[in-house]
């Protein structure tokens, strides 16, 4: 189980780093796909689709990165003032709420 885990955890931490490497592609498509609709009036009919996708992919791949590293932006204004066991029911009910999506 822990050779499994570990596994996890090393793939995790590549997809992490080639999930900021992903940012890259995706703002050179936006900035062109601006300038072609703006400068030339010439709109491109891929753009869109690779900004949604790359986007995405970069979403699911740095998702897996920062909930291990526990990095997300959080407020903690209502979950500071829970019990510690009212706390870990929250989370478990929003991770849930975070994951059950991505996995239909």
């Amino acid at each position: 189980m822990f050779k499994i885990d570990s596994a996890i955890d090393t793939l995790n931490e590549k997809f992490g780093f080639y999930a900021s490497y992903l940012v890259l592609p995706l703002i050179i498509v936006v900035v062109f796909e601006v300038f072609m609709r703006y400068a030339f009036n010439a709109p491109t009919t891929w753009a869109f689709e690779l900004t949604v996708f790359l986007y995405g992919v970069h979403f699911c791949f740095a998702l897996a990165y920062a909930h291990k590293h526990n990095t997300h932006v959080a407020i903690d204004v209502f979950e500071s003032r829970l019990s510690p066991k009212s706390r870990i029911i929250l989370r478990i009910i929003t991770n849930a709420a975070l994951f059950l999506p991505s996995m239909g």
